[in-house]
């Protein structure tokens, strides 16, 4: 088979409010060797300085492309870089991470040879009081997994985030791929589609992604009242997505934490009732056949079979024990 000598990655980075970050997320993008690339830079309203970083950056680098729309949240963005992107491969990187610094041309030289639709590869996690320790850049025989995907393997393929896969933009381009901008968990939604509708993956062993939590980030950011609704219909929505197809059972319970995350909300409500309990109350009644209690530790088990046989029971015995501050 001919392979394309060149082959152009596209990297799409919604940016809002970034201004303290941006610039080290693309220097480490910039400053390698890979030349073969178009950046995308959607601003998404940003209301600091990140926008004039990136006009500067873009007059600079005639690769990088600059956007602008009204504040419409991360997937609206991302899907703007969809419809502009040009290349042979889509890489979607948040505006305040960073890449390692041969990640493009490793991503390349691998792309060319194989032709697949997916790449997936490590990522790893800093904050501002961890030393970030990016591996060297060095030549070595690498672990590659090229591999047909089925009900027996998906576990050890699937991740939500998608940064942590290359996207061959025909393959999004001809499966209708778009992230729904009214979904909550944009990322594991998009990533189960891609799932529904690939057929091989392939897997590299080397971490290639750095990962930035920040205390005010969407991902970080304490549940709340306000967002308990979006968060409960973004999963109901998950898991009807994941029922669709037989060989995708897997995600019924894996995808994320979510009956931790239920828990906690449960919690919340007994504590803030924002006076709306009886769609809360719907909404997680709904819910509770999709909960799964197995491999869980016991006082998660204890609170989640409570909560399967009698949700009035629940609310009861956990505002008892908030109210005498006994834990189980």
């Amino acid at each position: 088979m001919l392979l394309k000598i060149n082959m152009i990655i596209s990297i799409i980075i919604p940016v809002y409010n970034v201004e303290l970050y941006i610039e080290e997320c693309l220097s480490s993008i910039l400053n390698q060797e890979f030349k073969d690339l178009e950046l995308l830079l959607i601003n998404d309203g940003s209301t600091d300085s990140s926008l004039e970083i990136c006009k500067r950056i873009s007059l600079a680098n005639s690769n990088v492309k600059l956007f602008s729309q009204k504040n419409n949240g991360t997937a609206s963005a991302r899907n703007k870089g969809i419809n502009n992107a040009n290349g042979d491969y889509i890489w979607f990187i948040d505006s305040d991470d960073i890449i390692r610094g041969d990640s493009l041309t490793l991503i390349s030289d691998i792309l060319k040879k194989t032709n697949r639709d997916l790449l997936f590869f490590n990522m790893s996690t800093f904050n501002v009081d961890n030393e970030l320790k990016i591996e060297p850049n060095l030549k070595r025989n690498l672990i590659v997994k090229d591999t047909l995907i089925g009900e027996n393997n998906i576990s050890q393929f699937f991740n939500s985030s998608v940064c942590r896969y290359i996207y061959k933009r025909d393959f999004i381009i001809k499966n209708n791929l778009v992230f729904d901008i009214n979904q909550y968990y944009e990322d594991a939604y998009f990533n189960i589609k891609v799932f529904n509708k690939i057929k091989n993956i392939l897997k590299i062993e080397e971490t290639l992604y750095y990962y930035r939590i920040r205390i005010n980030s969407k991902t970080t950011k304490a549940f709340s009242i306000d967002n308990c609704y979006i968060k409960i219909e973004s999963f109901l929505s998950l898991i009807q997505l994941c029922e669709k197809p037989s060989d995708l059972v897997y995600f019924k319970n894996k995808v994320y934490g979510y009956e931790e995350i239920i828990l906690d909300l449960l919690n919340i409500y007994l504590k803030q009732n924002d006076g709306n309990s009886l769609r809360f109350y719907t909404l997680l009644k709904e819910m509770r056949p999709k909960l799964n209690y197995k491999n869980k530790k016991h006082k998660q088990k204890a609170f989640i079979v409570l909560y399967n046989i009698n949700l009035k029971a629940y609310f009861y015995i956990v505002s008892f024990i908030n109210k005498y501050k006994i834990f189980l």
